[in-house]
């Protein structure tokens, strides 16, 4: 195979590498909703690639029309199909009639396949094939019958139906996954996009058929928006319908702390958008509220309730927390419901408020009648309140020394004065309408309240008290009014009135029930809430409905006995839980708080108390105690080794008995009585690392176990008590032999392609050949010199090795040009460290050898290209390599430039040094040079 014919299939390899890249990756993670489905699509879209290439290859053309058939088939049934079934479980789309659904689905690849398999007795998809002769290979040619049409309109009407159903869920609204679903509809239309394009004979590419270029870069569109985003490795299947449309806060927090899923309800009591919360880390979002923070740290869970501030109210929640792990028993993260539980609180808190309120104000009223008996006695007595005695022109006759104290006024100034002068304006003219009734002996005795202002300003209310007298003929003479200062009891009063009227409104708007029962069972008084609950109209519907508890309320009347049983021995009680029924037959359960209310003789009068639903919450209760005895039993079964100690290093517990990789019993016994003096001590010393510090370790080491030797991950914590002090030990292991052999093997591969890059680049540059070998060899040997890590190593191999890469977008006649190039050449050259990085930037596996081909070219005193870095600014390990590839380019020979000699090359490098070249590693080449390493 000559150079032409490597370089036309370059671009198809790639595209294989890329899609089956993705396909282990989807492999991987095929338990993401409709991830199996997808891997089925890559699948049968890398076959594609690999047929396209085969056929490419084929050398006659019956080979050609077997590959054809196989594209065919696996494009028209594997693609589509698999397509479409990750589209509908993606996206939830319920089909109706499924199976008829999927007959017509599958029928007409079904019958196109048998067409193709037959197509020798009837030729109706290759009527007269033929090859024809094209550089560099030969290409299959036939004239598309009617057959071929109905499949490609098929095609396109599923692939179109599939996207459809994308960008439809996308357009939901409150849509997390918004961009994802975009992400994919895009990747998935890539092809189709490019198809119609060849259909108008629109070439993207010198290849004759673009199609494997395109589906290649729609799987790693498609890949990214389905994968990018941890969120999928915990999402619920049907979110949209469970998290938000309920009206507790509900938000998911991953192992490392960071929010990856929250609802409507969580982003209201935050008072955030979406964008703001999802992938940030959960200390940040709500680092207002500590007490909450703190609660993450429960990894194994529970409940609690908790106190925040919102927008300067405070809330009270009851927080429940559940942790998420995975099939292999690894913490994914955890679940935090928040349940807004203030109203019922302040219900309480106003109840409580409420009665005591009550209870003080009827305290007052008993004591404002004693107070009124002890004034009316010092009236008579001690003349303690206000007593004046007036004529109908309003002269005075009388007024006492207390209501000169209280006004501040001598007996001479009180006399003359006018009382209606210190009356409120707004009050006057009522006072003036009643003294005219009593002038005018309409009415003989009236009391009213009004509004008084003092001479200092004050206003005040008093209470007065008119009384006409006559003489004996009936005639009024004189009127005596007895007042007192009653702005206390009006303010009381007013306090009293709004206290009522505020819990009257709690009472009746409160989500909560709030009822009051009889001793049989009968409903007294009941607010709304309790209706809603019960499944009745009004409060007035229910108590109309004379339910009887023990008959008609509670499921298992025994419950009834029971309450009533606790209510007689301690008179209240909270939280007592049970299941009953609704008017229309249905059941829930409640949680009641209730007391018992006596007179002041101590008579029963009547059951009041607050009842909330907590139906969804016994059913995440029972769905957690099934799923916490799931996880005891993937505990007991789990394919890893788990074990904890004591501080002392004795063995408590252990699920590692009896399987396949360690048989002996631990428990009871310590490391010393199960391995070598050597190796106990080892184990020990990290163990007393790990309690000393309280910090976590990882390690990966080869053991040898029951079945032989295998890699395991361990992973060691410090076991604490509920006050934080540490009192053992966790271990846990993992076998990573198979993953680790896996790593090995993509190593070598990745290699291998490397290496065939740079082998194809010095097919092309035939002046450069063995130039990338021999610079490679010669910066391994600078690099080690020179102190660089092992581990970094193999970047500075794998970057040596494609250094040049980017001269494969150099055309022909400036790359292989013998003579001077023009300044537009050099431009054209000075390109291709910034190709390189565009080309193989995207690659994460050589983001760390990218260093060598983007800045090799750069110069220690800043004036190289393309970046124009200087000193220290350059990777270190491209200033290795700019020694070693100025070096053996000016030993070798090239059409422009005859290979230098030893001495002169050296008296170059020490003459750049500190120019070009890094002074450092200058004086440890040439120090090498001098052993004869170099």
């Amino acid at each position: 195979m000559n150079r032409e014919e490597i370089l036309y299939l370059v671009p198809y390899l790639i595209s294989l590498a890329l899609s089956f890249g993705v396909l282990l990756y989807s492999w991987r993670h095929r338990a993401v909703r409709g991830a199996s489905a997808y891997t089925w699509f890559v699948g049968g879209q890398t076959l594609s690639i690999f047929g396209f290439i085969m056929k490419l290859l084929s050398p006659d053309l019956q080979s050609k029309i077997l590959w054809d058939k196989f594209l065919w088939i696996v494009q028209g049934t594997v693609i589509i199909v698999a397509f479409l079934a990750f589209a509908i479980q993606f996206t939830e789309y319920k089909v109706k009639h499924s199976i008829r659904f999927w007959v017509l689905v599958l029928a007409v690849p079904t019958i196109f396949n048998l067409l193709v398999i037959t197509d020798n007795l009837h030729h109706l998809i290759y009527p007269n094939p033929q090859l024809i002769v094209e550089y560099p290979f030969p290409d299959l040619n036939y004239s598309y019958t009617f057959v071929v049409y109905i499949l490609a309109l098929y095609v396109y009407i599923t692939t179109l139906f599939g996207i459809g159903l994308l960008l439809r869920r996308a357009l939901r609204p409150q849509n997390l996954y918004r961009a994802q679903l975009i992400i994919m509809a895009t990747g998935f239309f890539v092809p189709v996009a490019f198809s119609i394009l060849a259909v108008f004979s629109i070439k993207v590419a010198p290849q004759r058929d673009a199609t494997p270029f395109t589906l290649a870069i729609g799987n790693l569109i498609v890949a990214w928006g389905l994968f990018h985003y941890r969120v999928f490795d915990i999402v619920p299947i049907a979110r949209e319908r469970v998290l938000e449309n309920i009206n507790d806060a509900v938000f998911v927090v991953d192992a490392l702390g960071r929010i990856v899923d929250i609802n409507r309800a969580a982003l209201a009591v935050l008072g955030k958008t979406t964008a703001q919360v999802i992938g940030q880390p959960s200390r940040l979002v709500f680092g207002e509220w500590p007490n909450l923070v703190e609660q993450f740290k429960d990894v194994d869970g529970g409940f609690n309730e908790i106190s925040i501030q919102v927008r300067g109210d405070t809330h009270y929640y009851d927080l429940s927390i559940s942790p998420l792990y995975d099939g292999r028993k690894r913490l994914l993260g955890h679940v935090f419901v928040l349940h807004d539980i203030t109203k019922r609180k302040t219900l309480e808190d106003g109840y409580r408020q409420l009665s005591e309120r009550l209870e003080q104000r009827f305290k007052e009223r008993t004591e404002e009648l004693r107070e009124s008996a002890e004034q009316y006695r010092a009236v008579v007595q001690n003349q303690t309140e206000f007593i004046v005695r007036w004529k109908p022109d309003h002269q005075r006759t009388f007024i006492n020394d207390a209501y000169c104290r209280y006004y501040g006024l001598t007996m001479e100034q009180a006399m003359q004065v006018d009382f209606l002068s210190f009356i409120a304006e707004e009050d006057r003219e009522k006072v003036e309408a009643k003294i005219s009734r009593l002038v005018s002996g309409a009415t003989d005795v009236e009391t009213e309240i009004h509004r008084v202002i003092k001479p200092d300003g004050a206003i005040v209310w008093q209470e007065w008290t008119d009384q006409a007298i006559r003489n004996e003929y009936g005639q009024v003479v004189e009127f005596q009014s007895v007042g007192r200062d009653v702005t206390q009891r009006k303010r009381s009063e007013e306090a009293l009135l709004k206290a009522e009227e505020k819990y009257r409104n709690i009472f009746e708007n409160t989500i909560e029930a709030i009822t009051q029962t009889s001793l049989d069972g009968k409903f007294i008084t009941a607010n709304p809430a309790a209706a809603r609950l019960l499944g009745y109209n009004s409060p007035e519907e229910l108590i109309a409905s004379v339910a009887e508890i023990e008959r008609q309320f509670y499921v298992d009347p025994r419950r009834r006995e029971e309450f009533i049983s606790l209510m007689k021995e301690h008179e209240n009680m909270t939280g007592f839980e049970s299941e009953v029924y609704r008017k229309d037959g249905s059941t829930i359960w409640i949680s009641e708080n209730s007391r018992v209310v006596r007179d002041k003789n101590g008579t029963f009068l009547y059951y009041e108390g607050t009842t909330v639903d907590i139906t969804a919450r016994k059913r995440a209760e029972e769905l957690l105690r099934e799923s916490e005895q799931r996880y005891k039993t993937l505990f007991e079964i789990a394919p890893i080794q788990i074990f904890t100690k004591d501080r002392s290093g004795k063995y408590t517990s252990s699920n590692a008995e009896n399987n396949k990789y360690w048989r002996a019993n631990r428990i009871g016994y310590t490391d010393a009585d199960l391995y070598g003096f050597e190796e106990t001590r080892e184990i020990r010393r990290m163990d007393q690392h790990v309690m000393e510090t309280g910090k976590d370790i990882t390690f990966e080491q080869l053991v040898e176990t029951d079945i032989g030797p295998v890699t395991l991950l361990t992973s060691k914590t410090p076991l604490r008590d509920a006050q934080g002090n540490i009192i053992g030990l966790l271990t846990t292991s993992v076998d990573i032999s198979a993953r680790k052999r896996a790593e090995e093997e993509l190593a070598v591969a990745y290699d291998t392609t490397l290496e065939g890059w740079a082998k194809a680049l010095e097919l092309r540059d035939k002046e450069t050949e063995g130039h990338s070998r021999r610079v490679t060899e010669l910066s391994m040997k600078l690099a080690r010199a020179a102190g660089v890590n092992k581990d970094d190593l193999i970047h500075i191999y794998r970057g040596a090795i494609i250094h040049d890469i980017g001269k494969m977008a150099v055309p022909d006649e400036v790359l292989r040009k013998a003579d001077t190039l023009t300044p537009s050449e050099w431009e054209i050259i000075r390109k291709h460290p910034t190709t390189a990085y565009e080309l193989l930037s995207p690659i994460p596996y050589l983001k760390k050898a990218l260093e060598i081909p983007y800045c090799h070219h750069e110069k220690w005193d800043g004036s190289g290209y393309p970046q124009g870095l200087k000193g220290e600014e350059i990777p270190l390990s491209a200033r290795i390599f700019a020694v070693v590839d100025v070096w053996d380019a000016v030993q070798s020979d090239r059409p422009y430039n005859k290979a230098w000699p030893v001495e002169k090359t050296i008296a170059y490098m020490k003459e750049q040094s500190g120019k070009y070249f890094d002074p450092n590693i200058v004086k440890v080449f040439l120090e090498l040079q001098g052993q004869g390493e170099i």
